[in-house]
């Protein structure tokens, strides 16, 4: 026979099972990077149930894939591939973006990050067999592999 006392230790056990989600892995403050290397942010969060990734722009809009431009992959990465100085776009290359992890119990926001990209710039020394190369940006988020699905 259930009772409420049953029902309730019940419920009890399977609530102490839920877990809001909490970031493993936030996102930095700034991403600057190259339009000939391209750049990426990563964001993983744990709770119970597993919290799904979501990324949002400067409106609060989620953002999905651009063709050629930016991808979301599904580890939560958010990908913004190597451009041709033609193809910038301000609202993908010099924006903000925030990651967003959520699950049945709540969600958290992460903090702003300040995307910039740059444009590589070769010189070349006016005196034969000299030459320099100089750029214009820096890569303040390195990562020692590429991101994968």
């Amino acid at each position: 026979m259930t009772t409420v006392a049953n029902v309730n230790e019940l419920t009890a056990a399977f609530d102490s099972h839920l877990r809001g989600p909490s970031f493993v892995m936030e996102p930095p403050s700034r991403l600057e990077f190259s339009n000939s290397s391209g750049g990426w942010l990563d964001c993983s969060a744990s709770g119970s149930p597993q919290p799904s990734i979501d990324w949002l722009s400067v409106d609060g809009t989620s953002v999905g894939d651009v063709g050629g431009v930016r991808r979301v992959l599904r580890n939560g990465t958010l990908v913004l591939l190597p451009f041709p100085a033609a193809a910038y776009r301000q609202d993908i290359h010099s924006t903000i973006y925030r990651c967003v992890a959520s699950n049945t119990v709540g969600r958290v926001i992460s903090r702003d990050v300040q995307v910039r990209a740059g444009k590589l710039i070769g010189r070349l020394s006016p005196y034969a067999g000299h030459g320099s190369i100089s750029a214009e940006t820096s890569l303040n988020h390195v990562h020692a592999k590429q991101p994968t699905d």
